[in-house]
């Protein structure tokens, strides 16, 4: 423990002024340029001196804070180093540290600022404090302690509604940013769907199979809040693309299915400047790749892809196999699965299949005949869970 204080006690400031004085009569009658007879005969006196007053280092400086004299032989010379790092007291600032070493051995280190003969010293003196000392430093100590713990304490108690009222003020604050934002996902979510002859419900769905392949895989909370954000949004880039394209009954040419590939690259264009939705291009980019390497839009292939969008792959794809759409009836359960299996390692990936395997059946018939205010709810305790906020009342 080490004790630094500007103001100091009745009993310290008595030691600094003492020593201070005692001692500066060195530099009044000695000529530190010229070492004689009688600079020896002073410098051996005050050795003696300081090892009768338990002084273990005495420092002295010019006013250009130039060593003049230094007199540090008579105690063990690693102990004394050790001990003068702890102090970092700059020479122009009187103060003083209290060290202790060992239990019975505590050292007072401090710097005096004098003036004699007209002409500015410095003193750095070490010395080991007598146990009376020790005792009076200690009570002291306490007592200041003491005082600025109930201090503290009584400012903390004053002032801690007023934090705590504004730390809640702001919390709601932050979870109805959230919400707002949470809400702003599913509706232009849902808005796209809508335009792409899609319901709500098949969003609700893609991105609930998706949280719970997710978890299935144990991916970590920051995974499934980008996947959730990025299923909602997967498809945000067609409201780039023309309703002739978009909308087509048939089957598109070569030239319009290029044109329709490119509402990949509007959806990244449309979330890329939003920071809290950055993470959810890691879908919107990369949910029409294949897992070898024959998708687009950059021909990703195995892990490269992240693995939100291999994950939102299967549930895409399942969820648009078990689905009734306006030019197709949906394929049984059964079916659907025997699909994305045998697409296994060609669109889709191994191990995220192996974990949708072990619950399909699950996620069809929890789904399966919900309507879009159940499918809702349910969507949204997922929510709530990864973002600590609901969507929905």
């Amino acid at each position: 423990m080490i004790y630094h204080s500007k103001q100091i006690s009745t009993s310290i400031e008595n030691i600094i002024n003492k020593e201070s004085m005692k001692y500066s009569k060195i530099l009044q009658n000695v000529d530190f340029k010229v070492q004689n007879e009688e600079y020896w005969k002073l410098i051996e006196t005050t050795k003696t001196d300081l090892k009768k007053n338990n002084i273990v280092v005495l420092n002295l400086y010019d006013e250009n804070q130039k060593l003049l004299l230094s007199i540090n032989d008579i105690a063990p010379f690693n102990q004394i180093n050790s001990i003068l790092e702890l102090d970092n007291i700059a020479l122009d600032q009187e103060g003083y540290m209290i060290i202790p070493v060992e239990e019975n051995l505590v050292y007072l280190s401090f710097h005096k600022k004098q003036l004699i003969n007209n002409k500015i010293y410095y003193s750095n003196i070490l010395k080991e404090l007598d146990t009376q000392t020790v005792n009076l430093v200690q009570k002291d100590i306490f007592t200041t302690i003491t005082i600025v713990f109930f201090s503290v304490s009584f400012v903390f108690l004053a002032i801690f509604p007023i934090i705590f009222s504004q730390y809640n003020e702001l919390l709601a604050k932050k979870n109805e940013l959230l919400k707002s934002n949470i809400i702003s996902i599913v509706s232009l979510g849902n808005a796209i769907a809508k335009r792409d002859s899609d319901t709500n419900e098949h969003n609700y769905r893609v991105t609930y199979y998706s949280i719970k392949i997710a978890e299935e895989l144990n991916l970590s909370k920051e995974q499934i809040q980008s996947l959730i954000k990025g299923a909602f949004l997967h498809d945000v880039g067609k409201i780039a693309i023309s309703d002739n394209i978009l909308l087509k009954p048939g089957k598109l040419t070569k030239e319009e299915f290029e044109i329709m590939k490119t509402h990949v690259i509007h959806g990244i264009e449309i979330v890329k400047d939003d920071i809290w939705l950055r993470d959810a291009t890691k879908v919107i980019q990369n949910h029409h790749e294949r897992i070898d390497g024959s998708g687009y839009p950059n021909g990703l292939k195995g892990g490269d892809i992240p693995i939100e969008a291999r994950v939102f792959m299967v549930a895409d794809v399942f969820d648009a196999l078990t689905s009734k759409r306006p030019y197709k009836e949906p394929f049984d359960l059964e079916e659907s699965f025997f699909i994305i299996q045998n697409e296994t390692n060609k669109h889709f990936d191994k191990e995220v299949v192996s974990a949708f395997k072990k619950i399909y059946k699950i996620l069809y018939y929890n789904t399966k005949k919900a309507t879009e205010k159940e499918l809702k709810k349910i969507l949204s305790e997922n929510v709530n869970y990864y973002f600590d906020v609901k969507f929905t009342d």
